[in-house]
């Protein structure tokens, strides 16, 4: 039967072309021209250099988040992880440069008033001094913050302030300019501060927007030394950036937050574009191979770069196996590969981008632990104080509790028992998280609030443990006996206060409230 196939096919083939003897006539089939062996397009190098090796860690759009939430899909990121991540980028060749383009210091899910936007703020200041971010760009949010919170702690890092903005009280941040030059083993990069308003809801706060490729091109006339790169830095719309690249071509690289939509590193211009993804989830790292001057542009793909992720790839591989691990032979594979490398990039400038998820690998000891142990147990002081709070006027907010309300709502209240909001913080308990005050402020009721969620003692689980009635319908303690106390009307405004984007990703409001509202059926 194969036979008979293959008989059929080569039949069917000859009649195709015409029989057999057309296959000893080539004039009479016409083949098609295959296409020339084409080389790769050369690149225009510049002038020589020694080569200098160095990497860029980049962050932006924080939020205020300062450990990984087990709500999103992707529980990742937090700032012990990112200590032990940074520790382990620092054995890699060069100096290790950490950036930071703002959008950083005010957290919305979690906050309760000042005193809290005040610790946050100031913690995470501190903490990044304490993994060495070198620089930050304040974006609109983090403006608002200095502006109103009069209470920060000087930061050991440069601030940039004036980038994007001018400000009636910008004298008074410590270290604020708009230009940085930072040097480590001899290399030097100059950071220039350039914030938009891309992310500021209302500029009515005294914030005036200036103009970003002037204050850029201002800012470079007062650069009078050589550097190997300048960066610009800050929170900037896509079209922003790459205005800004196409305008002032001393500008190498533009790292910002991603706003809306976050996309990959791409060359635009003279320059290349990086974006921060939010939330501290991941770290962009960025490891430079230069082997020309400050004017030669960065290369994202090709050859030579292939070339430098795979040296990286062996370098990574040697440290992992040790000196004990390493055979000869891959000793000379590494030395080749470096040696192959110096001669395909000379006059060459090289980039590759990493965005390294910050997951469970990293769960270690870091040098932020007790400063952020010593905050979370603030925190906890905090809602404990507030709990304890009695009213003393009649029209201050008071929790009812669903003791309270289950008097005239049976069945409601036998349907909410059925949902994932009753359940919300004993998820937390699977996890060993019921007692973090920044997952109980969403899985809990009145955490931080005055009569409500205090210390996560059993007593206080069983009265205000889970997404109880008061959470999304307002406190009613005093009804129905009060007529001015009345339940708050559910809308989506209402559910995203916690879950928003960072914390659930997948929220669609109608099909969320289907499976947890407790009217069904009446």
């Amino acid at each position: 039967m194969r036979g008979f196939g293959i008989y059929f096919l080569s039949s069917l083939f000859l009649a195709c072309v015409g029989g057999e003897e057309n296959l000893s006539s080539s004039s009479e089939i016409q083949l098609p021209q295959l296409p020339e062996i084409l080389s790769e397009r050369p690149v225009n190098r510049g002038a020589v250099r020694d080569v200098r090796e160095f990497q860029i860690a980049l962050t932006g759009e924080l939020r205020g988040e300062i450990q990984p939430c087990g709500c999103p899909t992707l529980p990742y990121g937090g700032f012990a992880r990112r200590a032990v991540y940074l520790d382990q980028l620092r054995a890699e060749p060069g100096p290790l440069f950490q950036l930071d383009a703002g959008e950083t210091l005010l957290k919305g899910v979690s906050q309760h008033g000042r005193e809290d936007a005040l610790g946050r703020a100031n913690i995470i200041m501190s903490m990044m001094d304490d993994i060495g971010v070198q620089a930050m760009t304040l974006g609109p949010t983090d403006l608002i913050a200095y502006e109103t919170l009069a209470d920060f702690k000087p930061s050991r890092m440069p601030l940039l302030l004036h980038g994007g903005w001018s400000h009636p009280e910008a004298g008074r941040v410590p270290g604020s300019g708009n230009l940085v030059v930072l040097e480590q083993e001899g290399i030097r990069i100059a950071v220039v501060g350039l914030s938009g308003d891309s992310n500021a809801a209302e500029l009515s706060r005294g914030h005036a927007r200036l103009e970003l490729v002037g204050v850029a091109r201002e800012a470079l006339k007062g650069l009078n030394q050589d550097v190997d790169l300048v960066v610009g830095l800050g929170s900037l719309s896509a079209l922003e950036a790459e205005a800004i690249a196409d305008a002032v071509p001393e500008i190498g690289l533009i790292l910002s937050t991603a706003g809306s939509l976050h996309q990959k590193p791409r060359a635009h211009g003279g320059a290349v574009l990086v974006e921060s993804i939010p939330r501290g989830r991941y770290i962009s790292t960025l490891r430079f191979w230069l082997a020309s001057n400050g004017a030669q542009p960065l290369l994202l793909q090709g050859e030579q770069v292939d070339s430098f992720q795979g040296l990286h790839e062996r370098r990574f591989q040697a440290r992992s196996l040790g000196e004990e691990g390493l055979t000869q032979a891959k000793t000379e594979a590494l030395f080749l590969a470096e040696a192959n490398l110096l001669e395909q990039s000379a006059g060459l400038n090289l980039l590759t981008v990493e965005d390294r998820p910050l997951g469970t690998l990293f769960d270690k000891p870091s040098v932020v632990d007790s400063t952020l142990e010593s905050f979370l147990s603030q925190l906890i002081r905090q809602a404990v104080s507030e709990a304890q709070v009695q009213r003393s006027e009649p029209e201050e907010e008071v929790y009812g509790t669903p003791s309270a309300c289950v008097n005239c709502h049976v069945q409601p209240f036998a349907q909410w028992a059925y949902t994932a909001h009753k359940s919300g913080t004993i998820t937390l308990a699977g996890r060993g998280e019921h007692k973090n005050p920044e997952c109980l402020s969403c899985h809990s009721t009145g955490f931080g609030k005055k009569g409500g969620f205090g210390e996560p003692t059993a007593f206080n689980l069983g009265r205000f443990g889970g997404v109880q009635c008061e959470a999304c319908h307002g406190t009613l303690g005093g009804h129905p006996d009060d007529e001015d106390i009345r339940p708050v009307p559910i809308t989506e405004q209402t559910c995203l206060r916690c879950h928003d984007e960072a914390n659930s990703p997948d929220f669609n409001y109608p099909d969320y409230l289907r499976r947890i509202r407790c009217d069904r059926g009446q």
